[in-house]
């Protein structure tokens, strides 16, 4: 999985969480929709902040050499 992709499809699910919440919020059958969606975006940005750390962006504030 490459940076860029991670990056959107995180984002994409994060924009799906607050629509879906907005839509659905009241609804108790989408009860469990939302720690679902939270304990993905939180999987994705693990893997994109080790991502990150593995191979930070060129003036990222990585390290220099």
């Amino acid at each position: 999985m490459d940076r860029m992709y991670l990056k959107n499809t995180l984002e994409l699910l994060q924009r799906e969480r607050d629509a879906h919440g907005t839509k659905f919020g009241d609804n108790p059958v989408h009860s469990k929709c939302l720690p679902n969606f939270e304990a993905a975006i939180a999987k994705l940005q693990k893997e994109l902040d080790k991502f990150n750390d593995e191979s930070p962006l060129p003036g990222s504030g990585g390290a220099t050499v």
